[in-house]
This record gives C-alpha cells, structure tokens and sequence, in this order.
C-alpha cells in the first residue's frame, strides 16, 4: 500500500473486535510504520479534519455516532454492508465503498477502491453531505429541540403535585 501511497498513514481509533487483526495485517505488509492506534478520543473532529478517508471496519453501537461525523466533515466511507448501514443512506447508498461484516478481505478490497478512486470518492462524499443538510438543515433539528423541551417541560409541570393552603 505504501509503494502506492508512500504518505498514507493508519491511525486505528477505539477498541473494535477488528482492530488487532487490521494492525496484524498491516505489520505484516511492511507498514508498521506507518500505523499509530491512539485509542479512543473525546472530540473525533480532530481526527476527521486530519483524514482522507474514513473506514467503520464493524458494526457496532459506535454506528450512529462517528458515522454522521465522517458524513459532515465530508469524508469517503467504507462501511459493511447490513440494513442498519444501508438506511443511514438512503438513496446515496452509492456515496460509500461497501464491505462485507467481519470479512477482512472484503474490508481491504474496499478500502483499496475507496484510496484508489479517491477523487470520485471525495465527490461522492461531499454530494451526501449536502444531501444530509438538506435533509435535516440545522435550524429543523434545533426547532425538534425545542419542540421536545416544550413537551417535557409541559408534562413534568403538570405530573407536579400541587399543594394545598
């Protein structure tokens, strides 16, 4: 990978049940070097900001969470391949590079396509950024806030017992 892409660089984020084995591979192909696994971070945008491409090697709880970050930064996707997955996008399932769950295989062979097509990649992935905003524009999820708050506000203020004089 690094004849190809001698600035590439692998940083393995959280403790997923891939992690070891995708370091394991790495190693093996002469790369150590290039391979940091910092853990986990508290503010992932960092990272995002510093990536080419982000990779969701398993599905997890993690899911709903990095997923849409990788979409806002905007970053080319590789993802395994389930229904979960698939509804997060929608009609712009063609925007990611899919794999198959727990096929190391299909996880290089996904990644290589997304580095290797890494232009039309960037594309892709700026197009389901704005078709994520325009779906759900920010000041439609801050006015589904504040609607919520109102509602709970309303119902804690009449679950209030009153007292009596």
């Amino acid at each position: 990978l690094t004849s190809i892409w001698p600035d590439l660089r692998f940083w393995l984020i959280g403790d997923g049940p891939l992690r070891n084995e995708l370091h394991r591979y790495l190693k093996h192909h002469g790369v150590r070097q290039n391979v940091a696994m910092p853990g986990t971070f508290v503010d992932f945008s960092d990272v995002l900001a510093a990536a080419d491409l982000f990779v969701q090697p398993s599905l997890n709880d993690a899911l709903e969470d990095f997923v849409p970050q990788a979409i806002a930064a905007p970053l080319p996707i590789v993802i395994p391949d389930a229904n979960d997955s698939r509804a997060m996008f929608g009609d712009h399932d063609d925007c990611v590079h899919w794999c198959s769950e727990g096929d190391t295989d299909s996880l290089r062979h996904a990644i290589r396509r997304a580095l290797t097509e890494l232009a039309p990649a960037n594309m892709a992935a700026e197009r389901l950024r704005k078709e994520w905003v325009q779906r759900r524009p920010y000041a439609s999820t801050i006015e589904a806030y504040l609607e919520l708050f109102s509602r709970l506000s309303g119902k804690v203020a009449r679950a209030t017992p009153t007292q009596s004089s």
